[in-house]
């Protein structure tokens, strides 16, 4: 789902790709590979292509169950707040490559 400041936002988690305009107005896209097997799975992976560097926010859905969400970019654990029922906001400079991996036990 897109977001209105520019980035994007995973609603579902299920294996699938995405390809979407995102960053300030320059109409770069970004292609999104989601690779689970949730809900029978806590992890949940999305790798990041892009043809160059680009800033833009993701969003990742914390489901209403879930009170222990962690969340790793590029192995890094991060130190965000999760509250169960609403998003984790990640915003960075995205490269090709980048790996975001959402656990949810």
């Amino acid at each position: 789902m897109a977001t209105p400041d520019n980035g994007i936002a995973a609603m579902l988690y299920n294996s699938s790709e995405v390809t979407a305009k995102v960053g300030n107005g320059k109409g770069s896209l970004v292609t999104l590979k989601q690779s689970t097997h949730y809900p029978f799975d806590e992890n949940i992976k999305i790798e990041i292509s892009t043809g160059r560097v680009i800033n833009f926010p993701l969003y990742l859905r914390i489901p209403n169950w879930c009170r222990n969400a962690k969340l790793m970019v590029n192995g890094e654990a991060q130190t965000l707040s999760f509250e169960a029922g609403s998003y984790a906001r990640i915003e960075r400079k995205w490269k090709q490559g980048d790996m975001v991996e959402l656990i949810c036990p």
